[in-house]
């Protein structure tokens, strides 16, 4: 039975459409390929707890990757995504979500879903403002990366808000949201 498979920096530009052949695969690197889309058969990876498609060629997040339950750690960093579909808080396993250098304008992910997520890397993405799913999330998130955002803290969010950043300098009362280790909000975009 095999467990794991690294086929990093393959210039792999498609799948073979053969996965229900590996439903017993916990570990899958697929970075640094040329992969824009994953086959149907991908869905079948029911007992997959690591999946690493960073730095391939992906636009529209693969829905095939929400039907992964026993996720844990997933990292698409370095695609050109442009948006989180709300399916995304199937994965309620999730604990490392890694979507930094992407395109993303939208976040539509409820994070008090991920019951089990400790850090989260929206990093150099698009998006200007975060849902109110964020204001509703509690302390197990352990690391936050925003740095290099556009995100602009409107002054709605007061009481709720998550985010402290160059365009608005108020203090936010971190340990009532966050049982924080790290927090990255460096050179976060002022717009006016």
């Amino acid at each position: 039975e095999l467990l794991k498979i690294n086929l990093e920096n393959n210039n792999i530009s498609t799948l073979p459409d053969r996965f229900e052949e590996l439903t017993e695969l916990l570990f899958l690197d697929l970075a640094f390929n040329n992969l824009s889309k994953l086959p149907v058969s991908f869905s079948q990876l029911t007992d997959l707890m690591k999946l690493d498609l960073q730095r391939n060629q992906i636009v529209d997040f693969p829905l095939e990757i929400v039907k992964l339950t026993a996720l844990r750690n997933l990292d698409v960093s370095s695609n050109r995504i442009k948006s989180l579909p709300a399916q995304l808080s199937t994965l309620k396993k999730i604990r490392y979500l890694d979507v930094s250098d992407n395109q993303i304008e939208k976040i539509h992910v409820n994070l008090s879903t991920f019951t089990e997520l400790t850090f989260f890397d929206v990093s150099d993405n698009c998006f200007t403002e975060l849902s109110s799913a964020f204001a509703r999330y509690d302390n197990r998130l352990k690391g936050f990366d925003l740095k290099e955002t556009a995100y602009q803290y409107t002054g709605e969010e007061k009481g709720h808000d998550l985010m402290y950043n160059q365009a608005d300098r108020s203090e936010v009362d971190w340990d009532s949201h966050f049982n924080l280790e790290s927090l990255v909000t460096r050179e976060n975009f002022k717009s006016d």
